[in-house]
């Protein structure tokens, strides 16, 4: 009897972290993009089993094309991410310059910098009137 329990506790124990697996899986895979791939793994691995034994070759195939595809969003993300820090960059290095250019013209203009402050905008303005100084 006592082995009986023992039995049913590691099949327990077995049964529970396959569960959590499959979960965590399951929670990992959005943050990936490979959701579709994992469903149509554990698909072919219970209730679609016997067609993917007659047909193994396509079903390999089609979780094969699946992460493919999560591979090329992957890429393309990066790619996208890439573009936009360097478009920041390029942004960063545009304001630095128009601000440097304003701040030459109130030297120009002999504006004391203590008078003077930046908008959200990035345009210098006098502290007094408000005015913009260009």
């Amino acid at each position: 009897m006592l082995d009986f329990f023992h039995e049913l506790m590691r099949v327990s124990l077995i049964f529970f972290v396959v569960i959590a697996l499959v979960i965590m899986a399951f929670m990992i895979a959005p943050k990936l993009k490979l959701t579709l791939p994992l469903t149509c793994f554990v698909l072919f691995c219970t209730i679609l089993s016997p067609w993917a034994g007659a047909h193994e070759a396509l079903a390999f195939k089609i979780i094969f094309l699946l992460i493919g595809q999560a591979g090329i969003r992957w890429i393309i993300t990066l790619v996208l991410f890439i573009k936009d820090r360097i478009d920041d960059h390029r942004l960063d290095r545009a304001l630095e310059a128009d601000v440097h250019w304003q701040i030459q013209k109130a030297e120009e203009r002999k504006v004391s910098l203590n008078d003077i402050y930046m908008d959200a905008n990035g345009t210098l303005r006098s502290a007094t009137d408000h005015k913009p100084l260009t």
